[in-house]
């Protein structure tokens, strides 16, 4: 009996240090307020804060850029609102200073800013990286657009599961 107590007090103890250490490898996730369709859509996300942190250094990609990325690309509404802005200051100024964004942006948004800028600062080929982050973003976007299978007619509807089995091969 005194056996059976001490083996459950030992699994308990190693229970309680294995949750211990999994919490520290992977803390809960809090809501995002900054950014909450970021969890829902992470490589929209990541491929968004690729463009964004070369934009941020590179600032003279800009013209190219714009020609194939508008902000209804994005898919995240903080990125986008953060690009739009960047794009406004580029268009007007021609030039680019994190500081510039203090005065439209909360303090807890510029700490997010500030993140995206320097996560990636070092980009050997910024043109060709914000080339295959737009082809994501573009992808992501049709993934998410909602089609409504319900007025469509026969032929309409036929057509697009061949379209979807196309897209899967």
């Amino acid at each position: 009996f005194i056996a059976r107590i001490k083996k459950t007090r030992t699994d308990r103890k190693n229970f309680n240090h294995k949750r211990a250490l999994k919490e520290i490898a992977q803390p809960p996730r809090k809501f995002d307020n900054i950014n909450p369709e970021e969890r829902e859509h992470r490589r929209a996300a990541a491929a968004e804060k690729t463009i964004l942190a070369i934009l941020m250094h590179d600032s003279y990609l800009y013209d190219s850029v714009k020609e194939i990325l508008s902000p209804d690309d994005f898919v995240t509404s903080f990125h986008k609102r953060l690009y739009t802005f960047i794009g406004s200051l580029l268009d007007r100024t021609q030039s680019f200073d994190i500081t510039m964004l203090s005065g439209d942006f909360s303090s807890e948004e510029m700490g997010r800013i500030v993140q995206i800028g320097t996560s990636s600062s070092m980009h050997k080929n910024s043109q060709r990286e914000i080339t295959d982050c737009v082809e994501v973003l573009k992808q992501e976007k049709a993934k998410s657009s909602k089609i409504d299978t319900n007025n469509m007619d026969d032929d309409d509807f036929a057509s697009l599961i061949n379209k979807i089995g196309k897209d899967k091969k």
